[in-house]
């Protein structure tokens, strides 16, 4: 009787758990649910406005230019790869069916290609920052400057207007700087650069094991490649700041606690502390990071309902601290200096809700720099006047909806649909060591002219990534570490439509993306293989499985129709940002920052003045600018002295030029700029621009820029 009563209660417990389970279950799988729609929904606006549009940055004051695209041409270029990924993924079928267990291919192992395909890109990018050597400037410059200072005994930093009073959220990244100076001494570029390229090399291998994990090796594979490809992450090991180092940090964090739950192993829920603990150390941006493995260890929470799980819960949860105690607490203990001060986190999302010609609306304005120092660099005066402003706006906003759609989706568009995320911009305008002069190659590489043709493919990869994770959204199987990388994304999009705008801020969100998108198209490619086995076979027939990607393609062609039509007003004008628009400018930015590219041996002759013809002249490129290089003599158009003018046209002092035998700096900044429809101007760039001009009695010499002085227009005949 006992007995009896004993296992009625035992199957009651039993019972209440598995009910308790499926609730926690439910809840998970709603919330699931929920993220994915609200990732469909920002995915699907992105696709939409980088079919349409894209971006590029122009000149140093960081202008964002958003100019028109094609969705036809777009999704063609997707079309075609997915055409050309589904020929050689049947090629590798085929080759696997037939089992050649003694061909070479047979035992070629993946990870080694990757592996070595990794190790290839990592030597690039330890060459490309070697050959650069660039001198950081603005926030990279002064978190170098504070460590010094600090290792010196000089804390005027913390000082009002110094710059870890104004930001001392830098505090992480100036330790970090710190101890690296410590170890290799002042002005350590070089090291920290080298570092990023190892951090980005880990990244690459993180990524690679992850998805091999969570997919399939096709998956893994593709991904490598695409990352490979996805130039923007090479360009910033040049950037002496904490992007790099803190994605690899968040992305190593998530690899480890993916392992910890699958495999356990305690070492890896410290390793994976400790990385996310990095992060949020060295850039509090990557806080959304460890939020986003916060959900994902709830997740699992839900699912397992164990004590392991509840500890990596706890254990990623702590390291929210080191984005701002751990690191104020350290810097006590070094300085003595217990700063309470700083921006406000309200003056910066003012500042990105404001609009801003010079830039693009919500980019960075001083606002937040001047109104702290309006308030007598007290935080919490600061913050009460923001809140004013804030309240302000918000209002403005609510009675003008439309204006207010407008200026979020150009904000939006502004920081995701640049396919370089501002990496170009950045080491444009970086200068070199005064001591060191970069090859040619890298010159021509980072020149406007060239970036702007490599922007345009890395254009096509971007939409192809966009759509990739569109069609994951839509159709592929979801775990819970892919639900970590959409929510990593959707914090990223959310904060960032409302704080500061940058593309450097969203691309680590993006790079969150290709994984997903690399299984969207897999699935997509291993589908198309079956479809095209059912046709070959002739036993192709509708079936209910095609229905839903047929509403959903049907539904996505009806509007891409409605924008396209629609796309110069109302709603549909609003979310494209067309009024905000700038092709013209940007042309006008291209032509006054490239130089015009000439092949073959030239006569150069004005279009007035006698005697000033010069034969045998090649126009050798230096990056945007040229070599005007005279080939009979072997010498090269340069700057000679200064002298006085004596025609009566003119009172000032002029420059003479003169062929030298030296390839001097001088003689390789000429700039050639369309002048008319009968020729160009030959330009030495300069605060007030100086132009090649030609004298009564064959004298050359340079003199300000007229547009009305044919003397300046200069033809480039062909020699004949």
């Amino acid at each position: 009787m006992n007995t009896k009563i004993s296992m009625d209660h035992e199957k009651q417990i039993n019972e209440s758990a598995d009910s308790t389970g499926r609730v926690y279950e439910q809840i998970a799988a709603l919330a699931a649910k929920i993220a994915w729609g609200i990732f469909f929904c920002f995915i699907f606006w992105l696709f939409i406005v980088t079919g349409y549009s894209t971006v590029r940055l122009g000149d140093m004051n960081e202008r964002s230019y958003i100019i028109h695209d094609s969705m036809v041409q777009n999704l063609l270029f997707s079309v075609v790869i997915l055409f050309l990924m589904t020929l050689i993924f049947r090629s590798f079928k085929r080759f696997k069916e037939k089992q050649l267990k003694d061909s070479v291919l047979h035992r070629i192992d993946h990870r080694k290609v990757t592996g070595v395909m990794l190790l290839a890109f990592t030597i690039m990018c330890f060459i490309f920052v070697i050959t650069t050597q660039h001198i950081p400037r603005s926030d990279q410059k002064y978190v170098v400057d504070c460590a010094e200072e600090i290792l010196n005994h000089d804390y005027s930093c913390f000082e009002p207007e110094g710059y870890l009073d104004y930001y001392p959220n830098q505090y992480g990244i100036v330790l970090i700087m710190y101890c690296l100076t410590v170890i290799f001494g002042s002005n350590n570029y070089l090291i920290f650069r080298l570092i990023n390229v190892l951090a980005l090399g880990l990244l690459f291998g993180f990524m690679r094991s992850l998805t091999e994990k969570i997919f399939d090796v096709p998956t893994s594979i593709l991904n490598c490649v695409v990352l490979l490809m996805f130039l923007p992450l090479a360009l910033y090991v040049t950037f002496v700041y904490g992007n790099i180092l803190g994605l690899t940090a968040g992305i190593g964090s998530l690899y480890y606690l993916y392992g910890f739950m699958e495999e356990k192993g305690r070492w890896k829920l410290a390793a994976a502390v400790a990385l996310s603990a990095f992060s949020v150390l060295i850039k509090q941006n990557y806080m959304i990071f460890t939020l986003g493995l916060g959900i994902y260890c709830l997740m699992e929470l839900l699912k397992r309902r164990n004590l392991r799980t509840l500890a990596a819960f706890f254990g990623i949860l702590f390291t929210l601290s080191f984005g701002s105690i751990v690191p104020g607490f350290l810097m006590k203990q070094l300085t003595g200096i217990d700063k309470k001060g700083g921006l406000s986190s309200v003056s910066f999302i003012v500042m990105g809700l404001q609009d801003n010609p010079k830039r693009f609306n919500g980019w960075y304005n001083e606002y937040n720099y001047v109104s702290y120092k309006k308030a007598g660099f007290d935080k919490n005066l600061q913050t009460e006047r923001c809140l004013v402003d804030l309240k302000e706006r918000l209002n403005e906003f609510a009675e003008k909806p439309l204006m207010a759609v407008s200026f979020f989706s150009g904000k939006n568009i502004s920081q995701w649909c640049n396919p370089d995320f501002q990496a170009f911009w950045i080491n444009q305008g970086l200068s070199t060591a005064s001591d060191f002069k970069s090859p040619g190659w890298i010159v021509e590489f980072l020149s406007v002219y060239r970036s702007e043709g490599i922007s345009r493919l890395l254009n096509l990869l971007q939409f192809w990534i966009i759509a990739g994770a569109l069609i994951f959204a839509m159709f592929s199987r979801k775990d819970n570490v892919s639900l970590c990388f959409a929510v990593i994304f959707i914090g990223g999009f959310l904060f960032h439509t409302v704080w500061e705008a940058k593309g450097q801020y969203t691309l680590p969100y993006f790079v969150c993306l290709i994984p997903l998108s690399c299984s969207g198209w897999m699935n997509t490619v291993r589908q198309s293989d079956i479809l095209v086995d059912e046709v070959i076979l002739k036993k192709w027939k509708f079936r209910n499985k095609y229905l839903k990607p047929l509403r959903i393609s049907m539904l996505m062609l009806a509007c891409m129709i409605y924008f396209s039509i629609c796309s110069s007003s109302g709603i549909a004008g609003s979310l494209l940002a067309m009024k905000r628009y700038s092709d013209f400018s940007y042309q006008v930015y291209l032509r006054d920052n490239t130089s015009e590219r000439f092949s073959g041996i030239r006569t150069i002759t004005p279009l007035e003045g006698a005697g000033c013809e010069i034969t045998g002249v090649k126009i050798e490129t230096n990056g945007d600018r040229a070599f005007i290089h005279l080939v009979p003599e072997n010498t090269y158009l340069d700057v000679k002295e200064q002298s006085k003018n004596t025609d009566d046209e003119h009172d000032e002092e002029l420059t003479t030029v003169v062929f030298s035998a030296e390839k001097s700096e001088t003689a390789g900044s000429w700039f050639i700029k369309k002048g008319s429809d009968d020729g160009y101007y030959i330009l030495l760039k300069s605060e007030d621009e100086q132009a090649l001009t030609a004298g009564d009695n064959g004298e050359i010499y340079l003199a300000p820029l007229k547009s009305d002085n044919k003397r300046q227009i200069w033809q480039l005949l062909p020699l004949r």
